[in-house]
């Protein structure tokens, strides 16, 4: 057993220690590598299940300069999207943590979202003249319940249109 522990401890006194070059922690460039190659294309824990308990109920938070939102729907089913109105873009959560009743509505024109985030109803739609409406009305995250954390993949988009 302690010969064991010794090989191991053995191994770990020739790592490296010395950690990456300095001028990795001020780079822009490489910032950008990071948020396009490590936040964006991989899974970031997001919450706890606890923290969707009841219907209605969602956490936002904001990932490499994207927003996204996991909500429990009408039908009890958590589920992960940008937090964005597809009209203009705006935060259709502000809080960082809440609960709504029945719909989400984009407080910059009014759009209203379903809970499992379809696009109920546009203000003024015959405004828009022919619109090319995406399926579920937001843009998706993929989100995966591993025991009961919650983690996002923000680049995990659905761009089916009808």
């Amino acid at each position: 057993m302690t010969m064991k522990a010794n090989s191991v401890n053995d191994r770990h006194n020739d790592w490296d220690r010395r950690g990456l070059p300095a001028w990795t922690y001020h780079s822009e460039a490489m910032l950008d590598l990071e948020r396009r190659e490590l936040f964006i294309n991989h899974w970031q824990i997001a919450g706890h299940v606890s923290d969707v308990p009841r219907n209605g109920d969602f956490i936002t938070l904001d990932i490499a300069s994207e927003r996204a939102i996991i909500m429990r729907g009408g039908d009890g089913v958590v589920r992960a999207f940008h937090n964005l109105c597809r009209h203009r873009g705006s935060r259709v959560a502000a809080k960082k943590q809440g609960h709504c009743k029945n719909a989400l509505v984009c407080p910059f024109h009014g759009w209203v979202y379903n809970l499992d985030g379809t696009l109920r109803g546009a203000a003024r739609p015959q405004s828009f003249g022919d619109l090319v409406w995406l399926r579920d009305g937001t843009e998706h995250c993929s989100y995966s319940p591993d025991g009961c954390l919650l983690a996002v993949h923000i680049a995990a988009l659905e761009t089916t249109v009808e």
